[in-house]
Order: C-alpha cells, then sequence, then structure tokens
C-alpha cells in the first residue's frame, strides 16, 4: 500500500476527481466503477455535469481494500469485512490523527479522521492515520529539516464538522489533552455556530490510549463521559523514543514542555518517556518498563515494523498493535514505542 501522505493543497476542499483517486491508491477509474457497482464503495458525490466527486473516505477505504487484496481476500470477503453497518441514530466520532486510530476501528465503524497538517520546511502534507516510516525519514533528510506538525484552522474544522452534521447524526469530536495540541479550542470555536445536528467537542484529557474504549464507545456513546472518566484514570501511557532531539532539541522552547515527563520506572504517573539514546539499546529502555507491567492488558503503538520486531525479541507482545500516525511521529520522532497500559 502507498504511504497515505498527500499535499495539503490537493485534499483541503475535502473532494477528489476520479484521476487524483486513482493516483493516490494505484487503480484505475474502471475498477472505482466497478467496486461502486457492486456496493463496496459507497457512491460519490457528483457535479452538475456528472463528474465524480470521491471524499476522505473513500480515500481510506480504498487504501484498505488494496491492503487486503495483497493479503489475498476476494472481493466478496472483503465486501462483507468492509461494508458499513447501518445504524439507526448514529454517533459520527471525528478524532485528531494524533491519536492513531485502530485501523480495524475505522474499517467497520462511524469514526472520521481530522488530519494533522505535517510540514517539512515550505511544502506541506496532510496526514491521515499512517506516514510509512521510512518515507517520513526520507523526506526529512531530504529536506534537511525535522518535520513538524501543526492541527487544522478553524475553518477546516468548521468544514469537516459541518459536512458530518449534515449526515443527520450525532457527531461528537474528540482531541487529544488540550494541554498539548489546542485543537480543542479550535474544534469548539468552530463548532458555536453550527447547529444542524447535535455536536459535542471533547477535551479527552488523554494523549492516546482511545484504542482501550472503542468499543464500549461505539456500543454505547451515550456514556462517553463516563468511559472516557474512567479512560483517564486507568490509562498509563509510556514512551520509548530513539530520537530524543525532537523532544528537546537545542536553543528551542516547546509547547509541550508542559507535560511532566517522569523517569520511566514510575510506570503508575501518567506518562513515562525514555530517550533510548541515553540507553545501550532498545532492550536496555524496555526492561525497566517490561519487568513491572508486563501481566496488565496494553497497547503497543509502533513507528515501524522494525522497531516492533525488535519490541516483539524482547518478549514484547500486546492485546493490540497499531501503527502511529504521522502527526504522532512529526512531534516525537520517527523511532518510538509507545505504550499504552490499562490497570
Amino acid at each position: 500500500m502507498k504511504p497515505s501522505y498527500v499535499r495539503i493543497a490537493r485534499i483541503r476542499s475535502g473532494f477528489y476527481k476520479i484521476e487524483r483517486v486513482c493516483h493516490l491508491s494505484g487503480l484505475t477509474p474502471a475498477m472505482l466503477r466497478y467496486y461502486e457497482k457492486i456496493g463496496l464503495l459507497p457512491p460519490p458525490l457528483r457535479t452538475s455535469g456528472g463528474t465524480r466527486l470521491y471524499q476522505d473516505e473513500h480515500l481510506r477505504l480504498l487504501l484498505e481494500i488494496v491492503s487486503a487484496k495483497r493479503r489475498g481476500l476476494s472481493l466478496r470477503e472483503i465486501k462483507r469485512k468492509f461494508t458499513p453497518r447501518v445504524q439507526k441514530n448514529k454517533t459520527l466520532f471525528l478524532v485528531d490523527s494524533f491519536f492513531s486510530p485502530d485501523p480495524a476501528i475505522l474499517q467497520r465503524a462511524a469514526v472520521r479522521v481530522m488530519p494533522m497538517n505535517i510540514r517539512f520546511g515550505y511544502y506541506k502534507y496532510a496526514d491521515y492515520t499512517t506516514l510509512d516510516p521510512r518515507r517520513f525519514a526520507a523526506l526529512e533528510n531530504k529536506k534537511k529539516i525535522l518535520a513538524e506538525a501543526t492541527p487544522p484552522t478553524e475553518g477546516e474544522y468548521r468544514e469537516a464538522l459541518l459536512r458530518a452534521a449534515q449526515e443527520k447524526a450525532t457527531v461528537v469530536s474528540l482531541h487529544p489533552d488540550s494541554r498539548f495540541w489546542d485543537s480543542y479550542r479550535l474544534a469548539k470555536l468552530a463548532a458555536s455556530g453550527l447547529a444542524p445536528a447535535p455536536l459535542k467537542i471533547v477535551d479527552t484529557g488523554l494523549w492516546g490510549g482511545l484504542n482501550f474504549y472503542w468499543e464500549r464507545l461505539l456500543a454505547a456513546p451515550q456514556n462517553l463521559k463516563n468511559i472516557l472518566a474512567q479512560a483517564q484514570k486507568s490509562v498509563s501511557e509510556i514512551f520509548i523514543v530513539r530520537s530524543p532531539e525532537r523532544l528537546f532539541p537545542a536553543g528551542q522552547n516547546q509547547h509541550y514542555k508542559l507535560f511532566d515527563f517522569t523517569p520511566i520506572f514510575q510506570h503508575t504517573a501518567r506518562s513515562g518517556l525514555v530517550p533510548i539514546a541515553r540507553e545501550k539499546d532498545f532492550a536496555s529502555a524496555c526492561h525497566y518498563v517490561w519487568r513491572e507491567i508486563k501481566s496488565l492488558s496494553k497497547i503497543i503503538a509502533y513507528s515501524s515494523p522494525e522497531t516492533l520486531a525488535a519490541a516483539h525479541q524482547l518478549g514484547l507482545h500486546a492485546e493490540k498493535e497499531i501503527p502511529l500516525s504521522s502527526a504522532f511521529l512529526a512531534v516525537f520522532g520517527r523511532e518510538i514505542l509507545a505504550i499504552f497500559v490499562k490497570k
């Protein structure tokens, strides 16, 4: 599957012509029309002249279809797996890509991703869910600059919320801890003038770890407040990074210094951080964590297959293993293992 990155200038209208979708997905126009005909791909909007206009949801679904075909699944199996379930009085969750949502959830549930803006000097890209870390590293090296991530603008949130609300669903927009991103404030301002459907803009108080609770959120969205309150109390987040210069760049005053990064052995704290550069190797950095938390249910979020393989060699296995979003990588570095622990 191609790395899911595109120029921001080509995405922010929210619509794509068939040529652009084919370029990004590697499919042909005939294949797209066939998928639409058999009900695998939802019908796109059309202009007055009949031109198909695809949206972000179409592109994400096509990328998943391409991946599934490469794994050997037939179109019938793919259709059974990916066809959206009909929901009555559905709640549509809109999440920032910083959360690195579990791809399995995106395949079958009413969850959409709001991309962060990824900058490499002058060039700008939009994150969907993951950016191949090797491609990410190549872009950084080519531009001779560390990537930066910023949330969408208030206007971009307004456009996304309006499109979502027009589906006559309850729209819940979930955001990382507002001390870290200001996307909560921007989305709240964007929603203040919109009232076509119930809207909730929620500062979750979490960096990540939301994947523990998706099943419960989707099953009982009315219990959102209680579910998130439990998540804030029960989830510890531990980051093991190979790129400490991104967190502590020389001569820069980063806004995320508000967080109190604690030593890794204080695993019961809200979060922990170990720059691998301060350890002899990956195993040494992980050792302090795993001997304490190995009996607890957990999620591993990884930046590359190599990082995950190194974790597996140490016996680090979790109930879920998900790729980190490129928005996450742009902040914390391209070589990172994040462990979300549920007590």
